[in-house]
């Protein structure tokens, strides 16, 4: 009984030590985490059947992502650049076990080679998958997943937006497309005192996003206040590209009110190599992302 009693009292702690006042975010782009099944939409490098990445590969990425995952401590993480929710369901289920993310989302798009996720201690009530349509060229579902926290409900808008390969001039009117589909879901909720974040890989500078709002003509909740990420810290960006740091992750909120809150780049020591991003090499198993994670915290 003694036994039994102490069982009780830990897990009511373990299961306290993820509740409290404070709602916490993660956006982070995990860098091509794929399974080591072949699926035929996988990109060339990450094909088994070649040799190139397999179960240790596999698994060594999953390990890599879930140290960074428990260090961040956030209620809901929204990935980007995962394969399918076999990858989601490896890493909550084994090496995220005990962590608190039993709530999960992958779409498993077809035709997709990487797609966006959600782990989450809250649970998901609502789930919209909205589609982006181009004659031209493949592009990723922005994901609407709706939370409660506190009696606060809330929604999050995860992206990842077309990249900027070919050209960024030639390539912005595909992310212009993924706006227009964003700020348009954003418009159609009726609850003006709802709190929304937009999040994860925009492939776009912050001027650049809010340059396509403003270029939206319809209304995108004009009663609400609109605040960006990158204008609560000053770090120079999360991914580095050509000896450069670029803000292309973020996160935009939409509140009745501005809110409380600390943004932060989650980087420890271990996630860096000489002061950038350690991304992760297949061949050592070593690293973890070309990109560091964005890290909210909102004080109700």
């Amino acid at each position: 009984m003694k036994k039994l009693n102490l069982f009780l009292v830990l897990l009511l702690i373990s299961s306290c030590s993820f509740e409290n006042s404070n709602l916490k975010i993660v956006s982070y782009n995990v860098e091509n985490l794929f399974d080591d099944k072949e699926n035929g939409s996988e990109y060339y490098e990450f094909n088994p059947s070649y040799g190139k990445w397999g179960s240790e590969e596999f698994n060594n990425k999953l390990g890599a992502i879930a140290r960074v995952i428990r260090d961040c401590d956030a209620d809901i993480v929204a990935l980007q650049e995962i394969e399918n929710s076999y990858c989601i369901k490896m890493l909550s289920e084994f090496y995220l076990q005990g962590s608190g993310y039993i709530f999960t989302f992958c779409p498993d798009q077809e035709n997709s080679s990487v797609n966006c996720a959600v782990l989450s201690r809250l649970p998901i009530e609502n789930i919209n998958c909205h589609q982006i349509y181009s004659e031209e060229v493949f592009l990723r579902y922005i994901l609407e997943l709706e939370f409660s926290k506190r009696g606060k409900n809330f929604k999050v808008f995860v992206n990842h937006w077309k990249s900027r390969r070919g050209g960024k001039d030639f390539t912005s009117p595909y992310r212009e497309l993924s706006a227009d589909v964003l700020f348009s879901k954003i418009s159609e909720l009726n609850n003006s005192n709802q709190l929304i974040f937009a999040l994860g890989d925009f492939n776009s500078e912050p001027e650049e996003v809010l340059g396509y709002l403003s270029n939206y003509n319809k209304n995108y909740k004009k009663d609400l206040e609109l605040q960006n990420f990158w204008d609560f810290t000053e770090d120079k960006g999360s991914y580095y590209y050509k000896n450069s740091w670029e803000k292309i992750d973020g996160v935009y909120f939409f509140s009745e009110k501005k809110l409380d809150i600390n943004c932060s780049i989650v980087k420890n020591d271990y996630m860096l190599f000489k002061e950038v991003p350690r991304k992760f090499y297949k061949k050592s198993g070593s690293g973890f992302s070309d990109h560091l994670p964005l890290k909210v915290v909102v004080h109700f």
